[in-house]
């Protein structure tokens, strides 16, 4: 017998995703604004970028002040399959493309190339 085990976190970003797409797709044409995504999710823009990697495309219209419109504009005809990890596309294109060894202008292409960026990883700041 297999046992799923339940993850609350899992779950509750399915959910909120869901709601998200819900609301983009009853907007229509006029959109919703960050305030009105922040009503459905305080985290709306993780669930944004969530469906963005899976192919749906949103437009963004500065409205000022600080407020922004997002519109759904077109919804995949299939959902993309979650993305390559960034280190894993890195590391590759280092050893395949340069022998496992880079300069700094080659780091940066291969960076530009992937659409890749860097980061701190969350909580890793130092004061």
């Amino acid at each position: 017998m297999t046992t799923v085990k339940f993850n609350p976190n899992t779950q509750k970003r399915t959910s909120q995703r869901t709601m998200v797409l819900n609301a983009l797709r009853n907007a229509g044409s006029k959109g919703l604004a960050n305030y009105e995504l922040y009503e459905i999710s305080q985290r709306w823009a993780a669930r944004l970028q969530e469906l963005y990697k899976q192919g749906y495309k949103i437009r963004v219209d500065n409205l000022g002040e600080g407020i922004h419109s997002y519109t759904l504009v077109e919804e995949p005809a299939a959902i993309l399959p979650r993305p390559e990890r960034a280190q894993d596309v890195l590391t590759r294109e280092i050893e395949s493309k340069f022998g496992g060894s880079v300069t700094t202008a080659q780091l940066l292409y291969i960076l530009q190339s992937n659409k890749l960026q860097v980061g701190r990883k969350a909580g890793t700041f130092s004061v």
